[in-house]
């Protein structure tokens, strides 16, 4: 239980250096670590705009890790695992979606096709959020189930301080909050702009699990889209491990608890008392059903003219050609969104392909190459 037991996101360290990354980061305590506020002096525009960028880049920062992982489990192997993550893919890719449609909302640009605004690995996660979390791409492995996507996934509750209840643990629930007390608090209504023309609507047939992303026009939508992203990721309580969706059976898992099922290859039910517990039917991962993909796979690790060399770079060349149409998206052409899932699964394509090709002269294999940049 090393994402619970650790100390290296519980330190006054890691607090004050939030405060220099994300504008919206200095709040203040009230009686416990739900309930705090935003200074009138930090949420400004300005902040709510940069926070949000911040969101996006956030949001984009988690996909190529759990797509490895996806991308390297063999087909017709650990199905349910596969399933699992790749829904937890989707609606990260509504969350950055639905943070792009908020910046819009209010006047601002996302970006997500330049260097700064695309994640590099390993590496830490944008906006301070638990900055001593180091997120790796790795091959499918209940340890870096547990130590990586459950440590990205961590919930708020989870993470506190319970010896410096002053600190709050810098985790994606808490970044969120702060957008959303923002605006609840100190954004005026008028700063919706009418015309909704540009946000993106997708998906176009939205299932009770994976939802949909939300057109913001005012307060209430902002902070719903705000509340469903929080409720995805880490649940709907303390003592509520779903998305809050009470009227479905069995409930549907947020993001963190998703994960943990895989690790404890059980799923989690309610037991007599109804109190969950991991004491499901069994959820089994074979590992020989994995590629034995290298750590951290990059150009510089792939030697020249060989055909991992080929496969690898053909992944990134479907990859750029993705950022370059959700830019596009993200710049008002939101009937691109539909070439945007078609280089989805195109992309899909390239990635179980690389995951196959051994590096000449060693005992692991290739995997996808994530670096803005080939050169």
């Amino acid at each position: 239980e090393s994402y619970r037991s650790s100390e290296s996101y519980r330190s006054s360290e890691s607090y004050r250096s939030s405060e220099s990354i994300r504008p919206l980061f200095r709040s203040s305590v009230l009686k416990n670590a739900r309930m705090y506020k935003i200074a009138m002096t930090v949420c400004t525009l300005d902040a709510l705009k940069e926070q949000l960028q911040l969101a996006i880049d956030l949001e984009f920062a988690t996909i190529p890790v759990y797509l490895t992982s996806m991308y390297s489990i063999i087909q017709g192997h650990n199905v349910e695992i596969y399933k699992r993550i790749r829904s937890v893919v989707i609606q990260e890719m509504q969350h950055m979606i639905q943070a792009a449609n908020i910046l819009l909302a209010i006047g601002g640009k996302p970006m997500i096709d330049r260097k700064e605004h695309v994640p590099s690995y390993p590496g830490n996660l944008p906006g301070g959020v638990l900055p001593n979390l180091k997120v790796t791409l790795e091959k499918m492995s209940l340890q870096h189930v547990n130590e990586v996507l459950m440590g990205i996934e961590v919930p708020h509750n989870i993470s506190l301080d319970s010896e410096h209840p002053e600190i709050f643990n810098d985790t994606i629930g808490q970044f969120y909050n702060e957008i959303q007390l923002c605006i609840k608090d100190h954004i005026s209504t008028d700063i919706f702009i009418p015309q909704t023309e540009m946000q993106i609507e997708w998906p176009w047939d939205a299932s009770t699990y994976v939802g949909k992303v939300l057109i913001i026009k005012d307060h209430a939508t902002a902070i719903k889209a705000i509340q469903n992203i929080m409720d995805q990721g880490e649940g709907a309580s303390p003592l509520d491990p779903s998305m809050g969706l009470s009227s479905t059976k069995p409930p549907f898992l947020a993001h963190f608890y998703n994960f943990e099922e895989i690790v404890c290859q059980k799923h989690l039910v309610l037991n007599e008392d109804d109190m969950f517990c991991y004491n499901g039917a069994p959820i089994p991962f074979d590992q020989t059903g994995v590629w034995p993909m290298q750590p951290n796979p990059g150009k510089s690790k792939i030697p020249a003219d060989t055909h991992c060399y080929t496969v690898a770079r053909n992944f990134h060349s479907a990859y750029r050609a993705l950022l370059r149409k959700l830019q596009e998206v993200f710049d008002g052409n939101t009937a691109g969104m539909k070439d945007s899932i078609a280089l989805m699964h195109t992309l899909a394509v390239h990635g179980h392909k690389v995951m196959q090709v051994n590096i000449e002269g060693t005992k692991v294999n290739c995997g996808p190459v994530w670096d803005y940049e080939w050169n």
